[in-house]
């Protein structure tokens, strides 16, 4: 009888805190989108920004740091897809636990992820640092460019550890639909990077400086620290860690389901920095201003996509969660507002490049040579942002509907299908040149955002006839 009462008891905490944990399948779809998006919004802009405070502190050393910074980009984000990728398994997996009300399967699957994605980071940090400078002489990298890059990458692969947790938390956090405390987290990490860019770049009284490893150093300290207080509020604020060993097969039962979602979505995450190498290889015959340039303002351009990536991290669990409490209806609602609302920041943002590329661009580098590449870029490459918004919203939708390898074909096709091809067939057998390769993102993202609209609309009409 005692027994059978604490089961009872454990059944309604169990529920209660599962209650309080869901926060999507009730309400109304729009306000809760777009007020879960704003701190997501200025989160990301933070993340986000640790690469474009970098870039503008770099650029004050001169061309050839820049450059090599430019260089850096893909496998920097290569290891941070990674985390981002298996943290949207994470998140996937665990909305629909807290949708179904399984609070232990929550705390296994946030414990797991965590452990996974550092297995994973360690084998793709290693290999980067034993395969470094081949690495970048691939990417058609020049000899004196190769100290620069040297410097920064040790660095950065070395402390990926302390970026992995914090990504793959904040996922597991946003996944209960709490996004006040990831974007508190990242904006601490920002503000920590602000001080320290500066200091280590060019030195401070007994700091000396440091150069480009001076930005790698001050990112590093800066996620240590939000690695400490993303743990604390896994731990001891939502009890979402479990801290006791695993049996094996719960182990690797939740690691099925993790990987299910996370891998396709880590390749998905790969694709966009090995294409992003690509170009750069063949901007880089253009000069290294227009690699420089090339790097500064397909940074500008990131800061304004992160709008998109933050809407996904609310789109994300609300459409797990009301998968788990079998409400189409609201997932459709939601994907329709998700829809209007990228179209509606693409053609401002866009217009904002466009008309004001010039004085942004020479906020950056007052280098006539790079700031006409850098004008050049805003005016051609934004004008399909808004397209790229709807790209994100039904790839963050197919991986939560557990059809993550058909996102991750339409980002291969978005990428390596279309854009790397277009652009080589533009710079190489036409007039165009720069122009080209940059238009060839324009053109890659009009096509696949029509297929994904229309892919996704099949999918959802399957799942309502299930």
């Amino acid at each position: 009888m005692i027994k059978e009462q604490k089961e009872v008891d454990t059944k309604i905490s169990t529920n209660q805190n599962t209650k309080k944990l869901s926060q999507y399948t009730e309400g109304n779809i729009p306000k809760q989108l777009l007020f879960n998006s704003i701190p997501m919004i200025f989160a990301l802009g933070f993340m986000i920004s640790f690469n474009l405070i970098d870039t503008y502190f770099v650029a004050q050393l001169g061309n050839k740091p820049l450059a090599a910074l430019t260089f850096s980009f893909p496998i920097v984000f290569l290891i941070t897809g990674v985390a981002m990728g298996l943290g949207i398994g994470a998140s996937a997996v665990i909305s629909r636990a807290i949708g179904e009300g399984n609070n232990n399967l929550v705390q296994r699957l946030t414990t797991d992820s965590i452990i996974i994605a550092l297995f994973f980071v360690a084998i793709f940090s290693g290999l980067g640092l034993l395969f470094l400078e081949d690495i970048f002489y691939l990417f058609k990298a020049k000899q004196d460019l190769i100290p620069y890059i040297r410097d920064y990458m040790t660095v950065i692969l070395s402390g990926n550890i302390f970026i992995v947790i914090p990504l793959v938390g904040n996922a597991a956090t946003r996944a209960t639909g709490d996004t006040k405390t990831p974007s508190m987290i990242m904006f601490l990490a920002v503000i920590i990077n602000i001080i320290l860019d500066p200091i280590l770049l060019f030195g401070w009284g007994p700091i000396p400086s440091l150069g480009i490893a001076g930005a790698a150093w001050a990112s590093v300290i800066s996620r240590f620290i939000t690695l400490i207080v993303s743990l604390y509020v896994l731990i001891y604020r939502d009890k979402m860690i479990s801290l006791k060993i695993p049996i094996l097969s719960e182990f690797k039962k939740s690691s099925k389901s993790i990987l299910r979602v996370g891998l396709p979505s880590v390749l998905t995450n790969l694709i966009v920095p090995l294409g992003f190498g690509i170009i750069v290889r063949f901007v880089s015959k253009y000069g290294e201003s227009s690699v420089a340039g090339l790097g500064a303002a397909s940074r500008i351009e990131i800061v304004m996509l992160a709008v998109f990536m933050a809407f996904s991290t609310v789109l994300g669990p609300f459409i797990g969660q009301n998968l788990g409490a079998k409400k189409y209806d609201r997932i459709r609602d939601a994907i329709k507002y998700g829809h209007l609302f990228a179209l509606s920041w693409g053609i401002i943002t866009s217009s904002i490049l466009y008309f004001f590329a010039e004085e942004i661009s020479r906020t950056f580098k007052n280098d006539n040579e790079i700031v006409a590449i850098m004008i050049l870029y805003l005016q051609i490459a934004p004008i399909t942002i808004g397209m790229r918004g709807i790209i994100i919203n039904v790839t963050t939708t197919l991986n939560v509907l557990k059809k993550p390898f058909l996102a991750a074909w339409l980002n291969i096709s978005q990428v390596f299908i279309i854009f790397i091809p277009v652009a080589f067939i533009l710079s190489n057998y036409t007039e165009f040149g720069l122009r080209g390769i940059f238009a060839s993102s324009v053109i890659s993202s009009l096509i696949v955002s029509i297929l994904s609209y229309f892919i996704l609309n099949k999918e959802l009409k399957r799942l309502e006839n299930v």
